[in-house]
């Protein structure tokens, strides 16, 4: 049985991937909503879009191909 991924986790996953790139942790929004989740990434004084996904678990795939392709890049 595989583990419930949580709004936390994924926020979690997010915190690592900017640490692991070298981004402030404020530099990145994450968003869940009626057609899945999104990433948002500050620029300037607002935010743009960077990435949605339908469900939780395609987020955790991207923030997963994030952190191995940076620590094996």
């Amino acid at each position: 049985m595989t583990a419930r991924i949580t709004a936390k986790s994924l926020h979690d996953r997010a915190a690592l991937a900017c640490k692991m790139l070298g981004l402030q942790s404020d530099e990145i929004r994450l968003q869940h909503s009626e057609s899945g989740w999104h990433l948002y990434r500050r620029e300037d004084a607002s935010y743009e879009s960077v990435l949605e996904c339908q469900t939780a678990a395609q987020m955790v795939a991207f923030f997963r191909g994030v952190t191995f392709g940076v620590a094996h890049g």
